[in-house]
This record gives C-alpha cells, structure tokens and sequence, in this order.
C-alpha cells in the first residue's frame, strides 16, 4: 500500500535486524531496527485516500475490507471470510459498489475517478450476481431462493452507509471512504503505536 519498505529489500531488512543480534536474541533491539523501516502514519493516510487503491494491491484492499468488517462483527455473527469454494476460489470478494462498466445511462463520470477507491469498494460473497449492476440493483438483489443478497441486505456491516442512499455519487464515496479510514486508524494505530 506504502510501498515501504519495499518488498524486494525485506530479505536485507530482516538480515541487517538480526545481525544486530550477535548471536544472542534480543527482541527489543530486533523490533528498533524493525521500526526504522515502517512507513509514517501519514504514509498510511495517503495511500487509504488513493484514487487507485484496488489497482495498486487487490489482495491488500481485500485484507482491508474483511479487518473493518471484523471489528463490526460479534462472536455470534462471525463469518469466513477465508473461506474457499470447491474450485479452490475465494467465496467472500472485493466488490465495486459503482460499478467498473456501468451502462452507458447510468455513467458519472465524476464517479470515475474514485472508480477503485475505498469508498467504493466492500465484499461481497455474490459478486458474480452484483456484476455490472446499477447501484439500485445491486442494492436490492435476490438469489434464486428470494433471499436479499444485495448490497443493503445488512449482512455486510461496512455496506450499514449504504442504506439510506438511493443513488451513489461521488460525494458518497468520498464520505465513505473517510469513514472507513478513519475506522481503520482507529484500529490500527494502537498497534503502530505500541511498535514506534
């Protein structure tokens, strides 16, 4: 996401940290030099706001996602989101609330542009339902049962903004996806801050 550091000089990172060690292990002197590699906070924020985020890492985004929509959900509500079909794919995707290639009546071209940002991103187990949907339709989709599969069905408790939208514009995203980040941070930067 930071690109830092980047991932081809993780092997010399590592063997520079524990060379420090003179063969005798030191946790704390191994995480310092650990630390002098981590990407600053602000780092972070940049590449959360990023207009490419779903471009420049898909695994990452998809990572992302399932964390915030953990930390919503309680022990009775948990769900795999690792979990894997028979064909070896992954059930639960990322998911392009606007759509990538919307019908031609349908276009906003301002929505373009945060195309495959935060705010327009979740995960979905029925993307191939979802697909190029307008954003009404995939809020409202049914499986083959009847059940509500769409995008407002609540099962997705990142998707909770959504559902008292009855279009989506590029206000939205943006307002979406500045909650989103700042959900994260909340999250994460009690961790960073135990490792700085």
């Amino acid at each position: 996401m930071t690109d830092s550091p980047a991932t081809n000089r993780l092997d010399e990172i590592f063997i520079r940290a524990t060379k420090t060690q003179h063969n005798e292990y030191n946790e704390k002197i191994l995480l310092n030099e650990l630390k002098k590699e981590l990407p600053l906070q602000e780092r972070i924020e940049e590449a959360l706001q990023s207009k490419t985020l779903y471009d420049d890492n898909p695994a990452l985004i998809r990572y992302i996602l399932i964390y915030l929509e953990q930390q919503y959900r309680t022990a009775e509500n948990q769900v795999d989101f690792w979990a894997i079909n028979e064909k070896g794919k992954t059930i639960w995707s990322v998911e392009h609330i606007y759509p990538q290639k919307p019908k031609e009546d349908e276009w906003h071209e301002n929505c373009k542009e945060r195309l495959h940002s935060l705010g327009n991103l979740t995960l979905s187990a029925y993307n191939s339902n979802l697909s190029n949907r307008s954003f009404n339709e995939k809020a409202e989709v049914k499986d083959e049962k009847g059940n509500d599969i769409g995008l407002k069905s609540g099962n997705v408790k990142i998707n909770d903004y959504l559902l008292n939208k009855d279009k989506w514009y590029l206000e939205y995203i943006e307002e979406r996806g500045k909650q989103l980040k700042e959900t994260l941070l909340e999250y994460i930067t009690p961790m960073y801050d135990k490792l700085i």
